[in-house]
Formats: C-alpha cells, structure tokens, sequence
C-alpha cells in the first residue's frame, strides 16, 4: 500500500491493521466499498499475517492472510448471518462465517484459485484442552479448525437454537 493508496480510504486508517504494509490495496478499496454501502462500522479483527503468525493463528499454510489479500471482521451491530449475505453482493473470492460470528473476507486476483463460501469452526476434539497433536486429529488435521461449505442447512442451524447433536450432524462430525 502506498500513501496514495491509503489516501483513497475513507473508513480504515492505517493503524488499524497490525501488518498494513503487507495489505494488498484491491482488498482494501473493496473493502471501503462495502463499509460505505452498509453505513455501519466493522471491527478488524484479524488482517495480513507472515507466514509464522498464519500458523500460530491456526492459519491454513494457503491463507490469504499470508499475501495480504483477507482480513477478519465483525460488524456487531448486524447479526452476522446477516453480514454474510451482505457480503455475499461483493466481488471477494473467499467469505468465510465463523461460528463466534467474524467473517472472513479474501480478494485473490489469482485467477486459478477457487472461490469459496464457507462455515468455520473449531474442531470438537480441541474442547478440554485435549486436542490430539499437529496431524493426527482425524477430523482437523492438526488446525484445530474445520471448514465446511455454506449450504442451507448450515444457515437454518446458525439462526436456530438446534441441539449440538443436530450441528454435528449438519457439519459431518460423528
């Protein structure tokens, strides 16, 4: 990002991000983009990441964090399924809906790489502290995350109150 580029946002400032050398400026404008359409302030939570915070962070070793092309927000004023579908009129390659309710916006212009839509949320054999280590978790692998895609089932149990059994299921885990 070069002082011109950061002149041409309107509702981040650079200390707002921890890595702001590192952000890519197309993510940024879109982001500006939609903070302006929304009219409602997001919260960062998360934005370009070096390789070795990425793994701290139970980052996947392909993040776009990495090339300072995602960031992490919340908008706590919308319910975040909600603030999924709005983002879902934009041009991000990768949006992704937590389960604690922060969403992931990537920008790639690497036009080999897939678009994503996903759900994330931490691996149910991490609960207690337990976790088994680094690859030998069936169910993460290792990341003690676990994506799945977004499908109408995952949004109907995010806006109700279902019983875990019904999630897990949702979710494929046994």
């Amino acid at each position: 990002m070069t002082e011109m580029d950061w002149q041409r946002i309107k509702y981040f400032k650079r200390q707002e991000f921890k890595h702001p050398e590192l952000m890519k400026p197309e993510l940024l404008y879109q982001l500006d983009l939609q903070r302006a359409a929304l009219g409602l302030p997001f919260i960062l939570t998360s934005d370009a990441r070096p390789e070795k915070e990425n793994q701290e962070a139970g980052g996947v070793s392909n993040s776009l964090h990495i090339s300072g092309e995602a960031v992490d927000v919340k908008c706590p004023q919308i319910h975040p399924l909600d603030f999924f579908l709005f983002s879902c009129k934009y041009l991000w390659t990768e949006i992704g809906l937590y389960e604690i309710g922060i969403l992931h916006l990537g920008l790639s212009l690497n036009l080999n790489r897939k678009i994503k839509r996903f759900f994330g949320f931490q691996c149910p054999a991490a609960s207690g502290g337990n976790h088994p280590p680094k690859d030998s978790c069936p169910l993460c692998k290792g990341i003690g995350k676990i994506y799945r895609p977004i499908t109408k089932d995952i949004l109907v149990w995010y806006l109700q109150d279902q019983p875990v059994k019904s999630k897990n299921e949702l979710l494929g885990i046994n």
